[in-house]
C-alpha cells in the first residue's frame, strides 16, 4: 500500500479535507513518526531482513547495518555452509570472555551501532544478522510502498491518530482511544508471532 494512500485514508477518517496540502504534510510527518516506532514495538516477519557484514581478520567488531533496530538471530556459516548461531551476552557477561585473543566466535554483544564478538576472528569471515529493520530511510516519500499486512497498517494509522489527536488537536479522549487500539493490536500481533515463529534454521554447535 502506498504511503500516500495511508495518508489519504487517515485524512478521511479524522474528518479532514483531502485537498488540504498543509494537513497532508502534517499527516505525512505523523506517518514517518509512527513508522519509526513500528519495528521497536511490533514483532513481524514483514519487518525482518537478513544482512551480511564482513568481519576482518584479527578483528572482533563491526558496524551494524544502517537500518538495524534489534536483532533476531546472529550466525556465521561453517565449512559446510550451514548456519551456526552466535549467542548473545550482556555487556557485563561479555567482558568475562576474552575478546583480545583470536579464536572461534561463540558470543556477541551490541553497544551503540557496533556488534562485538568474544574473540578476534582468525581469518576474514561473514556474519549474518537477521534483524528488525527501520522502515523510514532518508529518502522516505509519500510515493513509497509499505508492505505490511492489514493489522500493521491499522496499527500505523492508530499511532498516527494518537499523535494527531493528542498533539495537533489536543483531544485527549480520542488520543487515548487510538493509543488503546494500537496497544491491543500490537499485543495481539506479538502474541501470534511468538506462537508461530520458532528458530528452525540455525544449528547449534
Amino acid at each position: 500500500m502506498l504511503i500516500s494512500e495511508i495518508r489519504d485514508e487517515l485524512i478521511s477518517e479524522v474528518g479532514g479535507d483531502s485537498d488540504d496540502t498543509e494537513l497532508q504534510t502534517k499527516i505525512f510527518g505523523f506517518i514517518k513518526s509512527a513508522m519509526r516506532q513500528l519495528p521497536r514495538h511490533v514483532l513481524s516477519r514483514t519487518l525482518l531482513t537478513t544482512a551480511s557484514v564482513s568481519l576482518s581478520a584479527n578483528a572482533n567488531s563491526v558496524s551494524l547495518p544502517s537500518d538495524f533496530v534489534s536483532e533476531r538471530y546472529v550466525y556465521r556459516k561453517n565449512t559446510e555452509g550451514k548456519p551456526v548461531e552466535i549467542r548473545k551476552l550482556s555487556w557485563t557477561k561479555f567482558h568475562e570472555e576474552n575478546p583480545t585473543i583470536a579464536g572461534s566466535i561463540y558470543y556477541y554483544t551490541i553497544r551503540g551501532k557496533t556488534i562485538y564478538f568474544d574473540k578476534k576472528s582468525v581469518s576474514a569471515d561473514t556474519i549474518y544478522i537477521e534483524h528488525f529493520k527501520q522502515q523510514v530511510g532518508a529518502s522516505f516519500a509519500a510515493s513509497d510502498s509499505f508492505f505490511g499486512n492489514d493489522d500493521e497498517i491499522e496499527t500505523v494509522k492508530n499511532l498516527v491518530k494518537e499523535i494527531y489527536y493528542g498533539d495537533y488537536q489536543e483531544d485527549e479522549k480520542k488520543a487515548a482511544r487510538a493509543t488503546k487500539k494500537a496497544a491491543l493490536a500490537i499485543n495481539s500481533m506479538n502474541a501470534d508471532y511468538e506462537r508461530l515463529e520458532l528458530p528452525t534454521h540455525v544449528e547449534e554447535t
